[in-house]
């Protein structure tokens, strides 16, 4: 059901934060997770994630759009402007699949966006391409461009900043 046997060996013992405020989500998520022995923490909303992010180190921070308290747009603008997180892969997950949302994901600063409900499938896919090192993408944030590259091998990126991102 998840594919070939091996194809997600590269997640165990990642560090993922999930950051889901429906406690239902929460749990069906956090159970996908273990199933590929990903680590998880658990924030509430975008106030909580900044904390967390602050006083923790992830791989990767999988996000709902719609949340209390400071929206995911916010909260990825508000850790883009910390240096040492501006590489950090962050995933949106959202019901919203009308179109421009994932414009508005990746112009916020996200690096990948993935619809709900979720093909299983296809997130464990997203989550090994940005913590394997496959996947390379241009970010906007308020006129700034990054190109953000996955360094094979593990969840070291580099960064280049520059007003084109050209």
């Amino acid at each position: 059901m998840l594919g070939s046997a091996g194809m997600y060996d590269v997640l165990k013992g990642k560090r993922v934060l999930l950051v889901e405020d429906n406690p239902l989500n929460q749990e069906l998520a956090m159970a996908l997770l273990r199933k590929v022995d990903i680590v998880t923490d658990l924030a509430c909303n975008g106030i909580e994630a900044i904390s967390k992010v602050e006083q923790g180190s992830y791989d990767l921070i999988l996000m709902d759009c719609q949340m209390p308290l400071m929206d995911v747009y916010e909260a990825t603008r508000r850790l883009r402007e910390k240096p040492n997180l501006a590489r950090l892969p962050i995933i949106a997950m959202t019901a919203n699949a009308m179109s421009g949302d994932r414009e508005k994901c990746l112009a916020s600063g996200m690096n990948d966006h993935i619809d709900k409900p979720v093909d299983v499938v296809k997130l464990f896919r997203i989550l090994r391409s940005w913590i394997s090192g496959e996947k390379t993408v241009v970010v906007r944030c308020e006129g700034i461009a990054s190109t953000v590259t996955a360094v094979s091998g593990g969840a070291s990126y580099g960064a280049r900043t520059g007003g084109s991102g050209e």
